[in-house]
């Protein structure tokens, strides 16, 4: 539990990565075929990719909504003092950074 007058750094992805069919993205494409919040395991026989990324060891993904990763903390009692957003500099072929920031970090107080 967070003290009165703690602070909370949050990181998240934007939710609005996980829209996209990970198969076609890897190949070049921007194909909208999920709904979110997102949950890999309502994908595991649908989308390739899914299906590569964990078979490969890789992680299960999972994405909120905005309202529930944000509102959640102002709901928890804390209040958003800074907002960032970010991109991935490195990957100069990654189609969505050369667009948009796709990951968001939050700084909270919680409220005395």
């Amino acid at each position: 539990m967070l003290r009165d007058g703690g602070e909370l750094l949050a990181g998240f992805t934007n939710p609005f990565i996980y829209l996209f069919d990970e198969d076609a993205y890897d190949h070049g494409k921007l194909d909208v075929t999920h709904a979110i919040p997102y949950s890999d395991l309502d994908f595991l026989d649908k989308d390739e990719g899914v299906k590569r990324r964990l078979e490969q060891g890789g992680p299960s993904e999972f994405s909120h909504t905005l309202e529930t990763q944000i509102g959640g903390q102002i709901e928890a009692g804390f209040i958003i003092i800074g907002f960032y957003e970010d991109r991935e500099r490195t990957e100069e072929n990654d189609l969505l950074s050369k667009y948009v920031d796709k990951y968001i970090a939050t700084r909270a107080r919680k409220i005395l």
